[in-house]
């Protein structure tokens, strides 16, 4: 199988783009930490797949050094939710594993 054309990997990127920019709104607000943490899940995960087309097409752009930046941050940021109770237990756990997994 040919892998995804930039056109797509530009496409996809664009919209956890804009979801990325929706999400800190959406944890200042008091929501359900399941709601806030299922969102963030869905982010990871996009994540997860945009870092893995740019790290195997474009490997003198997106070095090893950010995905490994970005998995990073993804660990603090769960733990710190789930601390602070705006996401669940399970969901934290989920995410962990997400970003450990990259």
């Amino acid at each position: 199988s040919s892998p995804p054309s930039v056109c797509k990997v530009s496409m996809i990127f664009t919209f956890l783009f804009a979801l990325a920019l929706l999400i800190p709104g959406i944890t200042i607000v008091n929501m359900s930490p399941t709601l806030t943490g299922t969102l963030l899940l869905i982010h990871a995960v996009g994540l997860c797949f945009v870092e893995l087309l740019l790290f195997s097409q474009f490997v003198e752009i997106y070095s090893p050094f950010l995905v490994m930046f970005t998995s990073g941050v993804g660990v603090y940021l769960a733990i710190r939710l789930e601390r602070e109770r705006r996401i669940t237990r399970r969901l934290s756990l989920l995410l962990l594993s997400v970003y450990i997994g990259k």
